[in-house]
């Protein structure tokens, strides 16, 4: 179900004269739209997606202005191609148990899909997104381009966030990013928060003590 939309800032355009042919339609911010997905296995090009996670935030990560988490419908034919090591994973972490039980049409890839993109659509027409989350380009906007059955177009723009860049350069650094790191659980909502609090992390370290202040304000 979706959870939130971001809405125009009121009176925003009350000093934008329309009439005058020279008009300007004021920018709009910048976001970041955060991705992840469970899939069936690890070929982007092949694998169905079990369950989905989008989610709109400031630039700086502080605001969030929107998400979007389901879990999709599988059938006994999709079942049959989960990879060995994702079946484990997910036998695990009761996704699958989740896909098999949830509603068949209410969950079905096509509606979700139908959500996913609606989703994205309205945070498009307030926000310039840029697609953030580990491995985005290689896995994760490949995969719910494929699922949503469009490319995005200009619904995204072309600069990325990946975090995966941000632990390489503490790798080089001398640093073990994933030192202090909790087990993965391998859902999405788990996945999300843990990229956007190392982000901020990372930020924190690039800023020093600002953004720690801004994220104490009320």
């Amino acid at each position: 179900m979706i959870n939130a939309y971001a809405v125009t800032v009121p009176g925003e355009l009350d000093n934008v004269d329309f009439t005058r042919e020279d008009a300007m339609i004021p920018e709009k911010p910048e976001a970041l739209l955060w991705m992840d997905v469970e899939t069936t296995g690890l070929d982007a090009n092949m694998c169905s997606i079990l369950e989905i996670g989008l989610r709109c935030t400031s630039l700086d990560a502080m605001h969030e202005y929107g998400r979007f988490e389901a879990v999709v419908h599988i059938g006994r034919e999709t079942l049959l191609t989960v990879q060995p090591s994702a079946l484990e994973l997910h036998l695990n972490n009761g996704l699958l148990a989740q896909c098999e039980s949830c509603d068949p049409l209410a969950n079905s890839p096509r509606v979700i899909a139908e959500q996913a993109l609606r989703f994205i659509q309205g945070m498009a027409t307030t926000y310039v997104l840029h697609p953030a989350g580990t491995n985005i380009s290689r896995f994760d906007l490949p995969m719910v381009e494929r699922f949503c059955m469009t490319g995005f177009g200009e619904l995204l723009h072309y600069r990325m966030l990946d975090v995966t860049a941000l632990r390489l350069a503490a790798k080089a650094c001398g640093q073990d990013p994933y030192q202090h790191r909790m087990k993965p659980t391998h859902r999405v909502h788990d996945c999300l928060d843990r990229d956007i609090a190392e982000y901020r992390h990372y930020l924190t370290l690039m800023t020093g003590p600002a953004l720690a202040e801004k994220e104490d304000r009320p």
